[in-house]
C-alpha cells in the first residue's frame, strides 16, 4: 500500500457530524486498500503541494442556514482554479437530504447549487442527511432551527436528538469512490501506453 498515492478528504464540520461521516468514509476506503489523508479545514488547510501528492480529492461540508460552511468556500476560492483540473468528488451534508426525493445528487438543491456556484465538474457526488441535535446548540440556534423544522415538517422538540445519516449509504459511497478511482487510473494508464506506442511508431 506504500506505493499507492493517498486519497485526500478535505472537509469542514460545525457540530461534528460531518467529521464523523468523513471518518467513517475514510475507514471504509482504507479497508479497501486505499490510503487516505483527512484534512479538517477547522484545523488545517492543505496546501496545493500536499494535495498534488494525492490520487483523488474529496471535498465535503455541511449546510448551515442555507449555505455550505464558509471554510470550504474559502478553500475553493483559493484553490478552485487548480482543483477544477483534478479528479474531484463532492459531498454535501444537510438535513434536507432526510426527505425522500431530496437525498440524491440530482435532486438535492444544496449540492446542485454548490457545484454550480463553484463551477465544479466532479466525477462523483453524494449527499448525506446530517444530525439534528437541539441540546448541543446555542439558544438562538435552537430557535432558528426549530422554526426551520416547523415550516419544513421536521421535529421541534428542543430536547430531541435525531441522527438522519444513512451510514450504509456512506459505506456504499466508499466503494463507489474506489470504483471511480480505479476506472480513472485504468484510463490514464491506457492513455500513457497509447502515447508511448505512438512515439515508437
Amino acid at each position: 500500500m506504500d506505493d499507492i498515492k493517498p486519497m485526500a478528504i478535505v472537509f469542514a464540520s460545525h457540530d461534528g457530524q460531518t467529521r464523523l461521516i468523513m471518518a467513517r468514509l475514510a475507514w471504509q476506503i482504507e479497508a479497501l486498500g486505499q490510503p487516505v489523508q483527512l484534512y479538517d479545514l477547522g484545523a488545517q488547510s492543505p496546501s496545493r503541494a500536499v494535495l498534488e501528492e494525492s490520487s483523488f480529492i474529496v471535498l465535503a461540508a455541511p449546510v448551515r442556514y442555507g449555505f455550505h460552511l464558509a471554510p470550504l468556500s474559502r478553500f475553493l476560492r483559493r484553490q478552485g482554479e487548480w482543483l477544477r483540473q483534478r479528479h474531484l468528488a463532492v459531498i454535501s451534508v444537510n438535513l434536507t437530504a432526510r426527505k425522500k426525493g431530496k437525498h440524491t445528487p440530482k435532486t438535492n438543491p444544496y449540492l446542485r447549487r454548490f457545484v454550480r456556484r463553484h463551477r465544479l465538474n466532479p466525477v462523483a457526488q453524494a449527499v448525506f442527511a446530517g444530525r439534528l441535535a437541539y441540546p448541543l446548540y446555542k439558544w438562538w440556534e435552537r430557535l432558528a432551527l426549530r422554526f426551520i423544522m416547523m415550516i419544513s415538517g421536521g421535529p421541534t422538540d428542543p430536547d430531541a436528538m435525531h441522527d438522519y445519516t444513512d451510514w450504509q449509504a456512506v459505506d456504499r459511497f466508499a466503494h463507489h469512490l474506489i470504483d471511480v478511482r480505479t476506472l480513472l487510473m485504468v484510463r490514464e494508464n491506457l492513455k500513457l501506453d497509447f502515447s508511448m506506442n505512438k512515439e515508437q511508431i
